[in-house]
């Protein structure tokens, strides 16, 4: 779950097209083949009874939330791994492919969006050159630390700026700005001079600590997006410190040289499978209507060793972020739920309206992956009758009720949440409206869109949340096998037909 939704990074090409590392995947997953085989095994079962049990959706969590996928960051080999195995699981549910057309096997059930990420080829390299030429080399780590944008080399003429104060400059491809202000005159300033967020400046220098930094990090890693054609290309971030810093602001650097190179890349990508409607005797078109379910399988990857988590006592041998809970657990309720309603089907029972199985990346970096599926959805949009979002169902919420009980951002919004509050089903209102989930997760790219998208949660406010001890054995899988199936229940009342989402008047 975000903490808020942040800004897309929009970072250059490096030329990656499709699922490049899929040798790569292959022989990952073919090395936890004993784990994707019992997970494999219960989809089957799962199609032939169309049963939801706790041992399943722990099949599930414990594939997804190991160690061995490195915290499924968004762009890592790891989390193309993960993308695999959900692949792998809804093939084996007997759903249909719905990522990207002609894409060979397994790859057909991914759809991969305009995002990539690298890991840098070594430590940054910068040297400072003075008006007199006389260059200085600077220490990653110490001096600057990489913040981000796309890998570049090159010489860069330092310019100086102070919002508020100096007329906004458009931007220059072969200058490095450091501007001072706060951070909304920033913000103007750069939109003034034609470069929002910086675009069109070769690097931005961002003001530190005026304390040397923490000293040389480990392997740094980063998020490119292909910019639209005529998009000016992003700068390179760079936060400076210490005496680089108060040298850089007394006016007594002059240029700098900067290499950042990237040694791999890996494409971003959602998962997607199909299971088609089939309108019911009376209303065929709800054939042609689409239910999204949705959850995300990203989470934040792994701690850096020299920068330990000090939120998490375990953190001096644990790097992992796991994310059982955030949103393995989501991700297993959907898994569940396809294979249960694709059982449906193969007994000759199918919705009636179609419904789309969608595993999203980057929800963590600001919904990366929903935005890029609602801007090439397989249906259009005005055929989407409701998105329905699984986040952090992994454990009881006392303020909910307690065990088996889920709860349902925006319930006051729809008439969903009535309706199957009403028809009995263990589904109550948010009790944490302070906490704004509603706006905090998935659904609400959806909501953006004019589509009615709610969540399903029981997140109770624990504090392994967004720490490296969101692990597998905090998990209540009695407890999540009760609410998955009182969520299938709630999604066949939509999917059958009976049910039409529709926001309230004024809500």
């Amino acid at each position: 779950m975000c903490v808020y939704p942040r800004p897309v990074v929009v970072e250059p090409s490096l030329g990656v097209s499709g699922v490049s590392c899929a040798c790569e995947c292959v022989a990952r997953v073919a090395s936890r083949g004993l784990v994707l085989a019992l997970a494999l095994a219960g989809a089957t079962r799962a199609q032939s009874v169309a049963d939801i049990t706790a041992s399943d959706l722990r099949a599930h969590v414990e594939l997804l939330a190991s160690d061995a996928d490195a915290g499924r960051d968004t762009g890592s080999p790891e989390s193309l791994v993960a993308a695999r195995e959900l692949a792998a699981l809804l093939q084996a549910a007997g759903l249909q492919p719905a990522g990207d057309a002609g894409a060979p096997g397994l790859d057909a059930f991914l759809q991969v969006i305009d995002v990539s990420g690298f890991t840098l080829d070594g430590a940054p390299g910068l040297v400072t050159l003075a008006a007199d030429g006389m260059p200085t080399a600077r220490a990653f780590g110490a001096d600057f630390e990489y913040a981000g944008g796309p890998p570049r080399a090159g010489a860069f003429e330092v310019v100086r700026a102070v919002a508020g104060t100096d007329p906004p400059q458009p931007p220059r491809a072969d200058a490095a700005l450091l501007l001072s202000g706060g951070r909304r005159a920033t913000a103007e300033w750069l939109a003034a001079g034609g470069s929002p967020r910086g675009a069109g400046w070769g690097v931005l220098l961002l003001a530190g600590s005026a304390e040397p930094g923490p000293g040389g990090r480990g392997e740094s890693r980063g998020l490119w997006t292909r910019p639209a054609p005529d998009a000016a290309p992003p700068a390179v971030r760079l936060w400076v410190h210490g005496t680089l810093l108060a040298a850089l602001q007394a006016g007594e650097v002059a240029r700098l040289q900067l290499s950042l190179r990237a040694a791999e890349t890996s494409p971003a990508v959602n998962v997607a499978a199909l299971l088609p409607g089939a309108g019911t005797p009376a209303h065929s078109e709800l054939a042609q209507e689409l239910v999204v379910v949705t959850a995300h399988y990203d989470h934040l990857g792994t701690l850096a060793a020299t920068a330990p988590d000090v939120s998490s006592p375990s953190a001096a041998r644990d790097l992992v972020y796991n994310g059982a809970d955030d949103d393995a657990s989501g991700c297993a309720a959907v898994l569940e739920l396809a294979h249960a309603l694709a059982a449906r089907a193969a007994d000759g029972r199918p919705p009636a309206r179609s419904v789309l199985f969608l595993l999203v990346t980057g929800e963590e970096r600001g919904l990366l992956g929903t935005e890029f599926w609602l801007d090439h959805p397989s249906m259009p949009l005005e055929r989407v009758a409701l998105n329905l979002n699984f986040e952090m169902l992994g454990r009881p919420d006392a303020a909910a009720g307690g065990a088996g009980r889920a709860w349902l951002t925006g319930f006051e919004l729809s008439n969903l949440g009535p309706a199957w509050a009403a028809a009995g089903l263990p589904i109550v209102a948010d009790p944490h409206p302070e906490q704004h989930f509603f706006q905090r997760s998935d659904n609400y790219a959806f909501v953006e869109r004019g589509v009615v998208g709610q969540t399903l949660s029981s997140y109770g406010l624990h504090e392994q949340y967004h720490t490296v001890d969101d692990e597998i054995g905090t998990l209540d899988f009695a407890h999540m096998e009760a609410a998955v199936r009182a969520a299938l229940r709630a999604l066949e009342t939509v999917a059958d037909g009976e049910l039409t989402p529709a926001w309230v008047e004024g809500g």
